[in-house]
């Protein structure tokens, strides 16, 4: 039986996905509670550990002998486009760009990685690194690049790959970079496993939750909330709502210039609301302190907090509040959890907050489980 480790595992999804496939897990870990808690709640019998990997000792790790792969997702933190392009004025970069991988949590994996020797490697982030530069001096080097480089001087032959995890019988438009690594002496280039079929959807997965599944939890909603809530429809936004569900304060008339209404704002005449270019008929009924209309400001986007899911296919899904695809409710962390395949039995720990993070941050469970079946069979080639 092939067997991993997990590190950085947040809440489990990529790990469920190797178990599914037959690897034996041998170590969690996760510096963040709730992860380890979800993580030791799901699987008691696997060693957990809750520290921050930096203060996990070489001597630990050296024990472990025989590994097939080391898996995980490092946090992307580090890599983010708001940390780039800071510099003091002598062009010495600060403390706040500190994106390149080499100096992050990335270069802990391969630490892990040095000191184990597994036949392969799995890394996961978020998909737009494929295209993000580390700024600064090297505007110009991609952050994808730096971290193939380093994979690669730790001895693994390597390649990345941009994925969507509908395309590996997950309701869910997600997308995700992989970076797969298989040791030098192997003699073997990385592959991404076939895309599937898609066989099932939103509502089907939703269908899966009984009342006694954990963190079912519903939330209770205003009569406001659930007034506006009722005219998204499925797939829609904020956008969806009419303007009077939009406004937020009356405002001075300055806003208005020859007839057409700023972005941001909109005007009451009677009972309907107008934005934008007004209808020529109102043109010379316009006149500043007339006290015949109303201006106010609009709120342009709400997040996530008006979206709704569609029945088929879902966008991502993210910690932000998404509406159910046909009730007029924000969907349960249970709910969010099965359009990510986890298993409807599967608890997540820490508060309803904690749980949303740890779900919207997972990979898919059916994306994982192509991924370690394919993984599985290259490396009994060898």
């Amino acid at each position: 039986m092939n067997r991993f480790i997990s590190l950085f595992s947040g809440a489990g999804g990529l790990d469920i996905g190797f178990i599914r496939a037959g690897w034996m897990p041998l170590l969690f870990t996760d510096s963040w509670k709730p992860a380890t808690d979800t993580l030791i709640k799901n699987h008691p019998k696997i060693p957990t550990i809750n520290k921050d990997i930096k203060d996990i000792p070489n001597d630990f790790f050296s024990k472990f002998k025989d590994i097939d792969i080391i898996i995980g997702g490092p946090p992307c933190q580090p890599f983010s486009r708001l940390n780039q392009n800071q510099l003091f004025e002598d062009g010495s970069e600060t403390e706040i760009n500190m994106n390149d991988p080499r100096r992050s949590l990335f270069m802990e994996f391969l630490r892990v990685v040095s000191l184990v020797k597994p036949k392969s490697m799995l890394i996961e982030n978020v998909a737009d690194l494929a295209t993000r530069k580390l700024g600064a001096k090297d505007k110009d080097i991609l952050i994808k690049d730096v971290i193939i480089d380093e994979m690669e001087k730790a001895g693994y032959k390597t390649r990345c790959f941009l994925i969507n995890s509908v395309n590996y019988n997950v309701p869910q438009k997600r997308k995700r970079i992989f970076f797969i690594g298989i040791r030098n002496d192997l003699e073997i280039t990385p592959t991404l496993p076939d895309t599937v079929e898609i066989k099932t959807s939103v509502i089907r997965e939703l269908k899966k939750i009984q009342i006694t599944n954990p963190n079912q939890r519903k939330k209770n909603h205003s009569s406001a909330w659930i007034e506006k809530a009722k005219l998204i429809p499925q797939g829609g936004y904020y956008n969806n709502l009419p303007i009077e569900y939009k406004k937020l304060k009356e405002v001075d008339s300055v806003f208005i210039r020859e007839a057409v209404i700023q972005k941001g704002y909109c005007i009451k005449m009677g009972d309907k609301y107008y934005e934008g270019k007004l209808p020529d008929v109102f043109e010379t009924q316009l006149h500043i302190g007339s006290g015949n209309y109303k201006c106010y400001k609009i709120m342009p986007r709400m997040g996530t907090y008006f979206r709704r899911i569609k029945e088929d296919i879902s966008h991502t899904i993210t910690r932000n509040p998404l509406i159910h695809p046909n009730k007029d409710r924000e969907m349960t962390v249970r709910e969010k959890a099965c359009i990510q395949t986890f298993p409807v039995n599967y608890e997540f720990c820490g508060s309803v907050s904690d749980q949303h993070i740890l779900v919207g941050n997972a990979v898919p469970v059916n994306l994982g489980e192509y991924f370690a079946k394919h993984i599985g069979e290259v490396l009994k080639l060898v």
